[in-house]
This record gives C-alpha cells, sequence and structure tokens, in this order.
C-alpha cells in the first residue's frame, strides 16, 4: 500500500515537473518572440520616422 502511494506521488511530482517545464519553455519562446518582434520594429519604426 506505501508503495502504490509513492509511486503515484512520483508519477504525480514528474507531471508536474513536465508541466512546470513545459510552462517555462512556452513563457522562453513568447519572451524571444517579443524580443525579435522588437528588434524587427524598432528599425521600421525609425525608418519611417526618417522618410517623414
Amino acid at each position: 500500500m506505501p508503495m502504490t502511494f509513492l509511486t503515484l506521488f512520483l508519477i504525480d511530482r514528474s507531471k508536474v515537473f513536465l508541466l512546470s517545464n513545459m510552462v517555462l519553455i512556452i513563457l522562453k519562446i513568447k519572451i524571444h518572440f517579443k524580443v525579435k518582434f522588437y528588434t524587427f520594429d524598432i528599425p521600421f519604426i525609425w525608418i519611417l520616422n526618417s522618410s517623414k
């Protein structure tokens, strides 16, 4: 009985770990895209402003 509980607990922990990892990866990707977007966006704004 304690063994099954322990395995269930471990499985649960690994699930939580995987989920938190997924969230972290998604956040990293989002931040990465934001940074990319801003670095691409700023030159365009600058060019638009300078052409006026």
